[in-house]
């Protein structure tokens, strides 16, 4: 039988290590709130990075919620304009925001259509120049693919995910990024924050608020980049001017090429196969002003572009043009701030309600 023999030199740690050890776990929380508040007071808030897994998530709710969502595709027009909340009240539908940012919608619509579980009602901003069917890849694309590919029916990214939204919803510090020697500057005043004008919540909901952005430098930048083009803006001093040089441009901007019946027939196919297991599709051109829809016009009139896919479309069509109630003056001429998007919701659910079978309103 084996005999055992106590080392006595082994120590218990004392108890004035386990002190100073828990004095030091105090002094660090100490510092990280102090630093928290410091930088909440000199306007950096906790915000929420939206990601493709954050995007996943609500794709899992899209097909679990069946017949009882509503789901938003498109990109940024529709991610920022739209109250969830509001939706949901007036549709009596649970919202999914599906929309992704400066990419394609089809790659989004191409999945729900092939996946059985999704019987909802789908809502869907576009244009007519982004009813193109290619084979290019998107960032769409690539977020779908994640979907299907790795985090469908898995558990840790569900649970990555949830965490690390939920520590960036909190916190300033975490949600930065920032080096420590960074956010230590910025909570002491040293350095300046930068105020985000976009905020995400965990649903996906984008709100932007134009009250923290330089006007009209944002606007004018907003329409620049719409055309697309280098714009000679030597000699301009005032807003009247920088629109006038502008409008040179545009006079001379050639349209898009029409959409084809292919890519009319394309997007028909999956508007059929959604509807025949009870989906239902609605395509929306969401709002744009000023220089932006004259840009838009210019490159996609309207009898020769819209009015063709309303034609043809199996699905039904709203244009914001046809519905006062869904023009505004909008602050970068192409997005709607956070104080409007309220009422726009609801004057928008109210038409898409006239749209929709009764068996969905």
């Amino acid at each position: 039988m084996h005999s055992f023999t106590f080392n006595s030199d082994i120590r218990i740690p004392s108890k004035g290590i386990r002190n100073s050890f828990l004095t030091g776990v105090l002094i660090a929380l100490i510092i990280t709130v102090a630093i928290e508040i410091g930088l909440r007071s000199h306007g950096m808030q906790p915000y929420i990075q939206d990601s493709k897994e954050i995007w996943a998530a609500q794709r899992t709710r899209a097909s679990a919620l069946g017949d009882k969502a509503v789901i938003l595709v498109g990109a940024s027009r529709i991610l920022l304009g739209i109250n969830l909340d509001i939706l949901e009240s007036e549709l009596n539908l649970t919202s999914v925001q599906l929309a992704i940012n400066g990419t394609s919608f089809i790659p989004v619509l191409e999945d729900l259509a092939a996946d059985p579980k999704v019987t909802g009602t789908i809502l869907v901003a576009t244009n007519s120049g982004a009813i193109k069917n290619t084979n290019q890849k998107y960032k769409s694309s690539e977020w779908v693919e994640f979907y299907r590919s790795e985090y469908r029916g898995l558990l840790s990214p569900t649970v990555e995910r949830l965490l690390k939204t939920e520590m960036a919803g909190r916190s300033a510090i975490y949600s930065s990024g920032l080096p420590i020697s960074i956010l230590l500057q910025r909570a002491l005043g040293r350095l300046p924050v930068t105020k985000r004008y976009v905020k995400t919540k965990v649903n996906r909901e984008h709100n932007a608020d134009y009250q923290l952005v330089p006007q009209p430098s944002f606007y004018i930048t907003r329409v620049i980049k719409q055309l697309g083009i280098k714009v000679d803006m030597q000699g301009v001093t005032n807003l009247s001017q920088a629109e006038s040089r502008i409008r040179t441009y545009i006079h001379f901007n050639k349209p898009y090429s029409l959409r084809s019946r292919e890519d009319y027939n394309y997007i028909n196919s999956l508007t059929k196969q959604l509807e025949e297991r009870g989906a239902q599709i609605v395509f929306i051109r969401f709002p744009t002003s000023g220089l932006v829809w004259e840009i838009d016009k210019s490159r996609l009139p309207r009898k020769f572009n819209w009015d063709q896919f309303n034609k043809f479309s199996k699905a039904p069509t709203i244009h914001f043009m046809d519905y006062p109630a869904l023009q505004y003056p909008l602050a970068d001429g192409s997005h709607l701030d956070v104080r409007q998007k309220s009422m726009f919701t609801t004057s928008l659910a109210n038409i898409v309600k006239t749209k929709l079978a009764p068996c969905n309103i």
